[in-house]
């Protein structure tokens, strides 16, 4: 569930009260962080770039 939080909580589609459905992208980076390929701090950081972006631009 903290995976969720940290990859989903950016996304406009993501609702903390429906159904917990896993989108592609979700998949792709659970896959790579099960790897190792990247960490929780890098998806951390990328989420605050996002954040940081106007609504425009994400």
């Amino acid at each position: 569930m903290k995976l969720v939080y940290e990859i989903c909580k950016v996304c406009d589609f993501y609702k903390e009260n429906e159904e917990q459905l896993e989108c592609g992208a979700y998949k792709i980076l659970k896959i790579l962080v099960r790897d190792g390929k990247i960490g929780l701090e890098d998806i951390r950081v990328a989420v605050y770039e996002i954040s940081s972006l106007p609504n425009s631009e994400r």
